[in-house]
This record gives structure tokens, C-alpha cells and sequence, in this order.
């Protein structure tokens, strides 16, 4: 029976492998998981008073925050048929040209694109030095039947088209809405 002896090229080839499939990947799998999870606490909770130019958009007028005031208002619509646009249900609610984020309001049932303010700050967030070439966008979505998410990733993909982002750098993120909401926010953030 012969025995084999591991020489010192052999060694580093081992340890070079395990470098390369074990300790790259999981580094790369926590710095994502990292930078995912301060994107998304921005996005929650950085989304009420973000201002661009002194201009807070949660203050303006009435809050466009879904309540169940606002839920039976376009619930209300026409006894079955389809209820009334009602503008306070979509448009703009944040705004940080700086940081390279936006986030807005979406109603489903009442919408199948982005409505004219909002498409106007995308247009003008493509414009922060946030953005760059090889910038990725990430687009924070509510997790839907596939119809409304449909209508949702239709009206943002249209958005984007229409400013000639490549598709490729946009990456979609799912999260839980609440129950029972009609309304819902969509947030838009460069890196």
C-alpha cells in the first residue's frame, strides 16, 4: 500500500480552493447582505421627511398615506365597477437628490403607469450624482398577485424607457405590504 505526502505546492494549491470556494463567496454573501439590509432601513425608515431643496413632500396638502379613510375612497367608485382616480393615492411622498433616492405612491387597481410628477423626479433623480455609469437602481416593490406586481414593474420599467436607463441596471426587491392596502410605496435608490 503506497502512502501519499502532500508537498508544499500541493498545500497552497489546497488552500488557494479553499480560499476561492469557501471564504471569497461567503465574504461577498455578508458584504451583500450588509448593504441590503442599510438600503432597505434607509428606504423604511428614512422615507418620512427626506426633503430636496427645503421642500418636504409629506407635508404638502393632505398625507397621502393609505388609511382606511383613503381605502374606502377608492373603494368606492362606481358599486363594483372601477373606482375614481383619486391623485392623493400616487405621486411623490420623498425626495433626496443627494443621496440618490425617491419614493412614491402606486395604486394598482387605479393605475397602470407612473403618474406625470413622479415620472418628472425620476427624471430628475437620473440626474444625481449618485448615478453613474455601471450605477445599479434598485427598485423596492410590495410582493403582490402577479397582475398588480405586473402593472407595477410595467410602469416602472415604461419610467425608465422613456429616460433610456438600460433594463439591466435596474434590480427589483420584494417586501410584505401591509394587509388590506390599496395604496402602496414604491422606492427608487441609486448606488
Amino acid at each position: 500500500m503506497r502512502s501519499y505526502a502532500l508537498t508544499f505546492r500541493g498545500k497552497l494549491v489546497v488552500a488557494l480552493l479553499i480560499v476561492i470556494f469557501l471564504v471569497l463567496p461567503a465574504t461577498l454573501i455578508v458584504a451583500w447582505a450588509l448593504t441590503r439590509s442599510s438600503t432597505s432601513e434607509e428606504s423604511h425608515h428614512g422615507s418620512f421627511g427626506l426633503h430636496q431643496k427645503g421642500i418636504d413632500l409629506t407635508s404638502s396638502g393632505s398625507n397621502p398615506v393609505d388609511s382606511p379613510d383613503s381605502s374606502n375612497a377608492s373603494q368606492s367608485g362606481n358599486n363594483g365597477g372601477s373606482a375614481a382616480y383619486d391623485p392623493s393615492l400616487s405621486g411623490p411622498k420623498a425626495f433626496d437628490f443627494d443621496a440618490g433616492f425617491m419614493t412614491f405612491l402606486f395604486t394598482p387597481e387605479l393605475q397602470t403607469a407612473i403618474d406625470d410628477n413622479t415620472n418628472s423626479m425620476l427624471g430628475e433623480l437620473l440626474t444625481s450624482p449618485q448615478y453613474t455609469e455601471g450605477s445599479n437602481i434598485s427598485v423596492e416593490i410590495p410582493l403582490l398577485s402577479d397582475d398588480d406586481m405586473a402593472k407595477i414593474t410595467s410602469a416602472v420599467t415604461n419610467a425608465f424607457n422613456t429616460y433610456n436607463v438600460p433594463l439591466s441596471d435596474v434590480v427589483f426587491f420584494v417586501y410584505q405590504p401591509e394587509s388590506g392596502a390599496q395604496t402602496f410605496e414604491i422606492s427608487i435608490s441609486l448606488s
